[in-house]
């Protein structure tokens, strides 16, 4: 697997507190990826995050303070630029809030060609994933021509 970038979104804590952490995770692996800040906020309901289990940085308060560089590019522009170019479709791995994808989606329908799949990991409706059946992992394969 070749990971091409590390977008980030609004979810447990604000897109400040993810792309921080995502900076001091790829500094620390040693990732050299591009890191995009991507939506701030959910589309269609108003942010909520969960600092009670996560800490308020998300990281339960460790601060990691050698960070990689954050792109110049948004997410947005980032898979535009990706998809774009890219000669073999691609697979998006969304492991926090769709909001990304969706505006992807929603604003470039013509990549969607160039999406083999969509891994991503869901929560609950509502109440989040704080219950042990609140969380799952599943993968969306051959289902983009159904959601457009």
């Amino acid at each position: 697997m070749e990971l091409l970038a590390i977008h980030r979104v609004a979810g447990n804590v604000s897109v400040e507190h993810t792309t921080r952490n995502a900076r001091g995770f790829a500094q620390l692996l040693g990732l050299e990826v591009p890191i995009a800040k991507g939506a701030a906020e959910p589309l269609v309901i108003e942010p909520f995050y969960a600092a009670e289990v996560h800490g308020e940085n998300g990281f339960g308060g460790v601060e990691l303070t050698d960070l990689a560089p954050v792109s110049d590019l948004t997410a947005m522009e980032s898979y535009v630029e990706i998809l774009s170019r890219a000669e073999e479709k691609v697979t998006i791995v969304a492991v926090g809030p769709l909001t990304n994808v969706a505006l992807l989606l929603k604003s470039y329908p013509h990549l969607k060609e160039k999406i083999e799949m969509i891994s991503l990991m869901g929560g609950g409706l509502k109440g989040g994933n704080t219950t042990s059946a609140g969380e799952l992992t599943f993968t969306m394969t051959r289902m983009l021509p159904i959601l457009y």
